[in-house]
């Protein structure tokens, strides 16, 4: 009420002021107060731009100090959440597996081939397991074993590269696997309230999610070898 108040008299006395101004000299008036708003609006942008660079400097370097960091906390993150899927769903390729944890202290490309290779795998399941779990039910075993990798990639991982980083396409990369993450859960959720009514579903609600999930993770992590080979070269 009182900045509201504030603003209401600073906007009648600049009325007054102008109406006084014009009456004395208009035209001396005018060309005053145009050459006074043309100097205040430089200097605003100047200020603007000396800002918006110094924060743009004081960004770039405080990502420098984390960024590599970052980047291998990532990758062990992915490649342990990759991990899991072989302690609850029927996957036997532990030529797989072995690529995906060799790429998990620092980037590389066979890591990539690794979890596309994995995900083709997954598309192949059936909608059942065994005839009495269902691949949900598996999916929701498995969302538990990974909730900790998960909870530190959208709670410590993604604030930190968007408040350090102008990395844009990694930004959006872990925004979307959060996104993807919340998605998964929720279809877990309904899951669990058609199982608790005994009653299945001929589809699996929760299992199409992981591998969306997976696909989230290997864009990111495809993103983050780049950025690692182009620091290496």
């Amino acid at each position: 009420m009182v900045k509201a108040l504030f603003i209401v008299s600073c906007i009648i006395l600049g009325i007054i002021a102008s109406l006084i101004g014009s009456s004395i000299d208009a035209k001396a008036y005018w060309g005053n107060l145009s050459a006074e708003i043309t100097s205040i609006a430089i200097s605003v942008l100047i200020a603007f731009l000396i800002i918006s660079r110094f924060t743009r400097y004081q960004r770039e370097k405080q990502w420098k100090r984390v960024r590599r960091m970052t980047y291998q906390a990532i990758t062990a993150h992915l490649c342990d959440i990759l991990n899991d899927l072989f302690a609850c769903f029927p996957l036997y390729d532990f030529a797989i597996r072995a690529r995906i944890m060799d790429g998990r202290n620092y980037p590389t490309v066979e890591c990539v081939d690794a979890m596309t290779d994995l995900i083709a795998q997954l598309q192949k399941f059936s909608c059942s397991y065994d005839g009495e779990e269902h691949l949900s039910d598996l999916a929701t075993k498995y969302y538990n074993e990974i909730r900790w990798d998960v909870d530190q990639m959208r709670n410590v991982i993604t604030p930190r590269v968007i408040q350090s980083s102008d990395d844009q396409e990694l930004i959006d990369a872990l925004v979307e696997f959060d996104s993807v993450v919340r998605e998964l859960y929720s279809a877990i959720k309904a899951h669990r309230q058609v199982a608790d009514g005994r009653v299945f579903l001929a589809g699996d609600i929760a299992f199409p999610e992981i591998i969306r999930l997976i696909e989230k993770a290997r864009t990111i992590y495809r993103i983050i070898a780049r950025r690692w080979a182009t620091e290496e070269s």
